[in-house]
């Protein structure tokens, strides 16, 4: 009998300390959930009501370059901005004026070759003809008493052909228009006469030759045209 007595209390113990233990850990669990609930409180309390936090959204189009020269600028205080766009001004003047001195320099340089170019051609054709001025000197030192009028325009025609052939040496050509057609591009007409003989429109006297430089004109002959008159003209067609 003692001993279910002894057992019966024991048992009356063990409900005892665990109905406390059970006490013990809802007390806690309630400190930590009560304690949770005034930290979201206190954190509720930094937001203004009616407004949540947003994260700022990141500018996707702005370069590496342009965020480095934003934050550049924000570091540098106005006067050193200042100087540094006075340096770059300065910088670049300085370059331009030493274009523009480059240029000078170029523009003298070319202008003294045209000048030491034209002076070599003037040389190279002067000493051409100086043998021909030659001709003509000794031609005029000759005396001419008893001499034929015949053999007096031979001696001329030699100097003249020798003339000649330094010209075209040159690159000069005579234009020959006599008995060709009128052309307003390369004759120059200085009259009209009436040959029945001939067509109309032809060159039917050289006035002055002219002559071309190589694919150039350099003096457009002056020609005397035939025009007949339109009475004829006519009478022609009919």
């Amino acid at each position: 009998m003692s001993l279910l007595r002894k057992k019966d209390k024991k048992e009356k113990q063990q409900n005892i300390n665990s109905k406390e233990l059970n006490e013990l850990n809802s007390d806690r669990i309630a400190a930590e959930v009560k304690a949770n609930k005034a930290a979201d409180r206190s954190q509720d309390n930094d937001i203004p009501e009616g407004k949540t936090e947003v994260a700022e959204p990141q500018n996707d189009n702005s370069t590496d370059g342009e965020s480095s020269i934003d934050e550049a600028v924000k570091s540098l205080d106005k006067d050193e901005i200042i100087k540094q766009l006075e340096e770059k001004v300065n910088h670049e003047r300085d370059k331009g004026l030493r274009l523009l001195a480059e240029y000078d320099n170029y523009r003298r340089r070319t202008q003294s070759e045209y000048r030491h170019i034209v002076q070599q051609a003037s040389e190279r054709l002067i000493l051409n003809i100086l043998p021909v001025i030659d001709d003509f000197n000794r031609f005029f030192e000759q005396n001419f008493n008893g001499v034929d009028s015949d053999s007096i325009l031979n001696g001329i025609e030699l100097i003249h052909r020798k003339l000649n052939d330094v010209l075209m040496g040159e690159g000069l050509k005579p234009i020959d228009s006599l008995g060709e057609e009128f052309n307003a591009e390369y004759h120059e007409a200085v009259a009209q006469i009436e040959d029945q003989e001939k067509p109309d429109g032809i060159v039917l006297v050289e006035v002055e030759k002219g002559f071309q430089l190589g694919d150039k004109i350099i003096r457009h002959p002056k020609v005397v045209v035939n025009k007949k008159t339109e009475c004829e003209i006519e009478a022609k067609d009919e």
